[in-house]
């Protein structure tokens, strides 16, 4: 990547709608010969070649994984349509659920059978209580 020079965010006007676009945000971008969901990284002037002039880019990350990375570099003047993906509700409430030990072990009691000085003591056991 060549010198960057950011631009906080973009505005795209589809249908007499405006909506602004910044760092960071997950979108569904299309231009007329290819499409690509990714984040965006930077929205900033960029060279086209190495002694050419600036042009704005956005630079959207692309990457399936951990280990590789890819990106796709578009012009605002080519995209025929960039929309913002948002999660489910569902999927949001996932991402925010934590497991902690107790609510791990609470859903063990019941596992143990039905003999319930077993099922206290090996909860004592596993708390660390002693009577």
């Amino acid at each position: 990547m060549g010198k960057i020079e950011m631009i906080p965010c973009m505005e795209y006007t589809e249908n007499n709608m405006t909506e602004r676009f910044c760092k960071g945000d997950i979108v569904y971008c299309g231009t007329e010969d290819r499409e690509c969901l990714g984040t965006i990284i930077e929205i900033g002037l960029i060279p086209e070649e190495e002694d050419g002039e600036k042009a704005i880019m956005v630079v959207i990350d692309t990457s399936s994984g951990k280990w590789s990375r890819s990106y796709e570099y578009v012009k605002p003047e080519e995209i025929v349509f960039m929309r913002r993906v948002t999660l489910d509700e569902e999927q949001k409430q996932e991402e925010k659920v934590e497991k902690k030990p107790c609510s791990l072990i609470g859903s063990m009691r019941g596992a143990y059978g039905r003999d319930e000085n077993y099922r206290n003591g090996l909860m004592d056991n596993l708390l660390g209580i002693r009577k």
